[in-house]
């Protein structure tokens, strides 16, 4: 099969590293009109409420912020199920941990809107923001404008976009753009990196770096040591299956090949399957058939334990996920498995132009659209991503495995 014509192939980084001098505009954007001074900024605050990957993509905006305010107190506000990846970042003074619950509607909602005042209360009424930094660009799922807005900050900065879900309490007026005062049109298929950056440059600021980084320990290392390293020359291939919609995951079955071959292959790999605990279930077929030949870390990591992990791995292989982005900040090559398609929309919510890898050596396989989905996969199981084969997989996987893996200091 030609496989240029089945998916696309992003090799080397999804986009040029900035200069290593100031870049005076990302966007070309206006700094607001009245806007203070950086240096007069004392309590800057950054939500960042999503996922895994959102998070490990923010890195520079935490490191190149806190180097445009060295004075400023910066708190980091967090989905309390990932305080474990930022929690050593060296830029933030404080991590806050935010209540995160399911809407259900009617006094659900009463309900929740009464926990995040309790909380901004207790936790940003004793300090009031100068500056509250929304990098979230897409439907704001939890809140992030409502908090900056019941927190007093004197200055939201986020992006005008309408929410495109449908939210009870929207009907009230508690939600939406409208609970921003400083509104950034950031619109189309920008990296998140760039965007996210954008905001700073945005209020008057300027970005050096735009490399990822991760945070871990000694005691992360030596436990990431005890598990995959020293045991031989042969490259670590790290395996994660797994995908939060069903439309992102791969056949599993197809990962069994893709392990077959790479264990029969003449070239000699060690392989390890990464995971959170939801993904014990589906990685169970693999280890019934492979048992010990694979190294089976789902569900008994932390998530800076597995960026350790994945600091010693030449290659990851899997699909969309928050372990994807922690490869490539660690940097191993990454193969990833896309359900988006091939001619979608390059500023869709899963668009690899927009979340792909991140400045490491990857092969982005996209599919070709299958009917009904044109501009994105909007399948309720796996469908789109189906066109992709096991030897699209292995002949990305043997090409980057020939590429000199990228060292990075976690």
């Amino acid at each position: 099969m030609n496989i240029a014509n089945q998916q696309s192939i992003v090799t080397a980084s999804a986009c040029p590293a900035l200069a290593s001098t100031p870049l005076p505009s990302l966007l070309g954007a206006p700094r607001p009109a009245g806007f203070p001074r950086l240096s007069d900024l004392r309590n800057v605050a950054i939500i960042r409420l999503d996922d895994i990957g959102d998070l490990v993509l923010t890195s520079p905006l935490l490191r190149e912020l806190r180097r445009n305010l060295p004075q400023a107190r910066i708190s980091l506000a967090i989905n309390p199920a990932l305080k474990n990846l930022v929690e050593r970042c060296p830029y933030v003074d404080r991590v806050i941990d935010v209540p995160m619950q399911r809407r259900g509607g009617g006094w659900g909602e009463i309900g929740h809107l009464g926990v995040l005042v309790d909380h901004v209360v207790r936790h940003w009424w004793p300090e009031r923001c100068d500056l509250a930094v929304l990098p979230r660009y897409g439907a704001d799922l939890h809140d992030a404008r409502l908090l900056a807005w019941l927190s007093r900050a004197r200055w939201r900065v986020g992006f005008d976009e309408p929410d495109s879900h449908i939210l009870k309490h929207k009907k009230i007026g508690l939600s939406g753009p409208r609970l921003l005062n400083v509104r950034l049109k950031r619109g189309g298929a920008l990296p998140e990196v760039i965007r996210n950056l954008s905001v700073l440059e945005s209020i008057g600021g300027n970005v050096i770096r735009d490399d990822l980084e991760l945070w871990t320990s000694d005691d992360d290392a030596r436990h990431a040591e005890s598990l995959v390293g020293g045991k031989n020359g042969d490259p670590l291939i790290a395996l994660c299956p797994s995908g939060r919609y069903p439309r992102k995951r791969w056949p599993i079955a197809r990962f069994e090949t893709v392990i077959e071959r790479l264990l029969t292959s003449p070239r000699a790999v060690r392989l390890v399957l990464i995971g959170g605990p939801g993904d014990r279930l589906l990685a169970r077929p693999l280890l019934e058939r492979f048992g010990a030949q694979l190294l089976d870390l789902t569900g008994t990591l932390t998530l800076r334990q597995t960026a350790a992990v994945l600091g010693h791995c030449a290659l990851y292989i899997g699909c969309d996920t928050g372990p994807m982005h922690l490869a490539a900040a660690a940097g191993a090559s990454v193969v990833e498995i896309s359900c988006h398609p091939l001619a979608g929309d390059p500023s869709g919510e899963y668009s690899p132009r927009r979340f792909g890898p991140w400045k490491t050596p990857a092969i982005v396989l996209q599919p070709r659209a299958v009917s009904p989905c044109t501009s994105t996969c909007s399948a309720d199981e796996a469908h789109c991503i189906l066109g992709i084969s096991v030897d699209d997989v292995m002949d990305a996987a043997n090409r980057l495995l020939e590429t000199p893996r990228t060292s990075r200091p976690l």
